[in-house]
């Protein structure tokens, strides 16, 4: 599933960015990161903004974002 990623949302993370890039990857994922996704409310309160298979999501966390991606790829298989 592809997955683009807000980079400045991505960045709040710091060193924990390459881990959720990593176990994005490691679960078949495909991360894209883009400068911005014009969701920039979502991202002005600290969530992590993405757009996953065509769909835009916004999670509180690292664990939270993976939770529900997997939650998506559940729904399309």
């Amino acid at each position: 599933m592809q997955v683009l990623i807000c980079k400045k949302s991505l960045d709040r993370l710091g060193s924990a960015a390459a881990s959720l890039i990593e176990e994005m990857r490691d679960r078949y994922y495909s991360p894209t990161i883009k400068d911005c996704l014009n969701r920039c409310q979502n991202c002005e309160r600290g969530l992590l903004v993405v757009t996953a298979a065509g769909l835009p999501m916004a999670a509180h966390s690292a664990e939270k974002l993976l939770s529900d991606l997997e939650s998506l790829a559940d729904e399309d298989s």
